[in-house]
């Protein structure tokens, strides 16, 4: 019996071709994209999960008051690390990490700079389960000069050489002895450091400069880590208002407030928008987004095949009533179309992994991550989603067959519909339209974070960004730096360079608490601080709307921004000076807010303390228009020249402040990938749904054409159907789009407007490609011969 049912399913399989591949593939196409999209989602969720422990790992972070201004940032003091470690009971163990740092190495007379190298402790390789190709994972640094690389390091400094026991020497000059090499950190790590060098534990309180994370026991106790926390946090405050020269009141009352918290490792990736992040973290509003169109992605598969099956049964409609004449029973009926069901989805699964294996590398690269290719070697992963296939093809299935199953017999043999025309049109009807309802949703998602990444990009910043050029590492070139910038200022392809310790887009060194002179000392003001020389304003083009810049012969002095002034409550900022670090400073003038961070956070105070010929690490430089080319080969040249071979390293800032906004374009790019696969899947069903509503209705067309119906009437006639259900689609998207991306919007600091045409624009690329999709079907039958629809009657 089930031999015959195969039989004859794959006969009608081969018999139907145009209806079986449309099926096949659009359910392969949900398939592969669902799969593809489930993968991103489990790749962004798996962060940090590698490590044994990583339930119990906790990351310490700050937040803090001072004079009206808030910081959130994810570094501590370091002397929170032993303080903690000594005196909660629940703690197991802490280390200390910090942010990346650019280091040149020597080895074999060639230079290299690493920019993600960190410094940390013994305690870090215990607490973190890196993967150790050579060395000991229990002693990693045995000397103080020991320093940790990873494999790629390995590669590029040896080749295949053992790399224990080599020395590269840190700026040319210091020896730095490989003791261990571990294996390049997983794409699913939050930090992605090339090389660990240690440093002892200075138990710092001065300054919030290090990362700790700390190792809770199993079972702890929630209160008395909490009360160790605030236990820190009146030392540390302590400390800060013997400093200001006011007591803990004065601070408590001035509004002011210092408070640590735990936050656990795996939910750094998704969940943490703290300043000085190591990477770019992911969002886990797409997450939840992009899971949401997986599923829905599915679901228009399935109604496709639900909507196709139940058009190409009822065509099947003398088969069916022979059948019954001749004894079949329902539930053999069922069994006979639930094997078509079957070998359908078993095809579109087939052809789904291989659309799955041929579009991942290209997926990877699309969206600029690594998502494994062994999930083929994974049987458990292949065997979840043939299940789910079966499952839903089971669903799928079961209706039109069910129905189909239940038809009249006599109704069938004396040549009527074997469908209650009016439900299956209108059940039909309403499932297209969830279809287009759902493209729709997706198409206005698509353009509204495409608007919103263009206007971050395009938005003016209170700075010319283009044709600047930010050099990395200026101090490798030592006591040659004067004698470099003097070298370029000749060229006349250069406008204008300075030099600061801080580039736009970049992250501060320095955030400083400040006073103003005559205010109670209680009144601090954390600023962001810029050091900075004379020429920093002319660089980067920004427009000081009351006294002056710096110029070469100033002493310490300082220009504040707009929102600085405000901040501080400064009527006549001229006439004041500012108090910090035990200096007094006057302000030379005030500088108009320019967005120093990305667009994603609300402008900050800041403060541009004057420098001259410090030790500042970036130098920036403006071009002048025309050709970038020759004007950089000149400045590679200069560098060259006086460095002694060191490497150098620059970016056009422009390009670098694109980076801050990778997870948007990375939605970006996701969403209109996945937007176009929705329509062309949706576009599929609804062609063959039209192939079938036009088909049965050849002899009207016949009887209209031969009553004198033009080519364009019947074209119209067949057409508006369909445009019915995109615009009734349109109606149900428009709210629930506008909804969703409203929400979304309100993440931004700034954002672009959701305007009315985003909306008209989705619903008419909608149209349009519903009726472009459908019109060669409905124009083949407009312009048919009506004698060939009609010779028979």
């Amino acid at each position: 019996m089930i031999k015959n049912y195969l039989k004859i399913a794959f006969r009608n399989l081969v018999k139907q071709k145009y209806y079986s591949l449309i099926n096949i593939f659009g359910l392969a196409f949900g398939i592969a994209s669902s799969v593809l999209i489930f993968l991103w989602v489990s790749h962004e969720s798996s962060f940090d999960k590698f490590h044994e422990k990583h339930e119990n790992i906790y990351r310490i972070t700050s937040d803090a008051s001072m004079g009206g201004q808030e910081f959130n940032i994810c570094y501590a003091p370091s002397g929170c690390a032993l303080k903690l470690a000594e005196s909660c009971p629940e703690v197991e163990m802490a280390t200390i990490m910090t942010p990346y740092q650019n280091v040149v190495y020597k080895y074999d007379n060639n230079y290299y700079k690493e920019k993600k190298v960190i410094a940390t402790d013994s305690c870090f390789f215990k607490l973190f389960n890196f993967q150790f190709l050579e060395g000991n994972a229990e002693n990693p640094f045995p000397k103080q000069n020991s320093i940790v690389i990873t494999k790629s390091i390995a590669k590029k400094y040896f080749g295949n050489e053992e790399s224990l026991g080599k020395v590269l020497l840190t700026n040319g000059e210091n020896p730095a002895v490989i003791s261990a090499v571990i294996e390049d950190l997983p794409s699913n790590s939050h930090m992605q450091f090339s090389i660990a060098t240690y440093m002892e534990n200075d138990n710092n309180w001065d300054n919030f400069n290090s990362l700790i994370y700390v190792l809770l026991k199993n079972n702890f106790s929630q209160n008395n880590v909490n009360n160790s926390l605030k236990e820190i946090e009146n030392y540390i405050v302590n400390l800060m208002t013997q400093s200001f020269g006011m007591s803990t009141e004065q601070f408590n009352k001035a509004g002011n407030y210092i408070k640590l918290d735990l936050q656990p490792l795996t939910a750094i990736h998704l969940n943490s928008n703290f300043y000085g992040e190591l990477e770019t973290n992911g969002n886990k509003t797409y997450v939840i987004f992009f899971s949401i169109i997986a599923i829905l992605i599915l679901f228009i598969a399935s109604i496709n095949y639900m909507n196709l099956s139940t058009a190409y049964y009822d065509t099947r409609a003398v088969e069916i009533g022979i059948r019954k004449a001749n004894g079949a029973r329902r539930g053999m009926l069922i069994r006979q179309f639930s094997t078509e069901s079957i070998l359908i989805s078993i095809a579109s699964f087939i052809v789904g992994i291989l659309l799955i294996k041929l579009s991942l590398p290209l997926f990877n690269h699309y969206i600029a991550i690594d998502i494994n290719e062994g999930i083929y070697n994974n049987w458990y992963f292949i065997l979840l989603v043939f299940a789910l296939v079966m499952i839903l093809s089971f669903i799928s299935g079961l209706y039109p067959a069910a129905y189909i199953s239940r038809v009249n017999t006599i109704s069938i043999l004396s040549n009527k519909s074997i469908s209650p025309v009016k439900k299956a049109f209108n059940t039909r009807s309403a499932l297209v339209v969830f279809q287009y309802t759902i493209a729709i949703v997706v198409i206005v998602a698509t353009i509204l974070v495409k608007k919103q990444v263009d206007f971050l990009l395009n938005k003016d910043l209170g700075f010319k960004s283009e044709q600047l050029v930010v050099i990395e590492g200026a101090n490798d070139l030592g006591d040659k730096k004067e004698v470099f910038k003097t070298e370029l200022k000749k060229n006349s392809q250069i406008i204008n360079l300075c030099t600061s310790d801080v580039y736009p887009g970049g992250k501060y060194t320095n955030i400083t608490g400040y006073n103003v002179d005559g205010y109670p000392p209680e009144q601090q003001f954390v600023l962001k601080t810029i050091f900075a020389d004379a020429d920093y304003f002319d660089t980067y083009g920004m427009k000081i709307l009351s006294g002056r810049k710096f110029n070469s012969t100033d002493k310490p002095a300082m220009i504040l921004n707009e929102k600085a002034v405000e901040l501080m409550k400064l009527n006549d900022p001229l006439s004041n000076r500012i108090i910090g670090n035990n200096q007094s400073f006057p302000i030379l003038g005030v500088v108009k807010n320019f967005n120093h961070d990305p667009l994603k956070v609300n402008l900050d105070p800041i403060l541009i303390r004057f420098v001259d010929n410090q030790n500042y690490d970036f130098i920036t430089i403006r071009l002048a228009e025309g050709n970038a080319k020759d004007a950089m080969s000149f400045i590679t040249n200069k560098w060259n020249e006086l460095s002694g071979d060191k490497p150098f390293e620059y970016y056009f800032l422009d390009s670098k402040l694109e980076s801050a906004y990778k997870a948007e374009m990375k939605a970006g790019n996701v969403l209109t990938l996945f937007s176009l696969l929705s329509v062309i899947i949706a576009c599929m069903g609804i062609l063959g749904i039209a192939s079938f509503s036009i088909q049965r209705r050849i002899k009207e067309i016949g009887i209209r054409k031969v009553n004198g119906a033009k080519d364009s009437e019947v074209l119209t006639m067949l057409n508006k159907d369909f445009a019915k259900w995109v615009f009734i689609a349109f109606v149900l998207a428009t709210p629930i789009s506008w909804y969703a991306m409203y929400n979304w919007l309100e993440s931004f600091a700034y954002k672009t407007e959701l305007s009315w045409w985003i909306f008209a624009l989705a619903g008419l690329l909608a149209l349009g490609i519903a009726l472009l999709t459908v019109s060669w079907q409905s124009w083949k039958a407009a312009t048919r011969n009506p004698v060939e629809a009609l010779r028979y009657e």
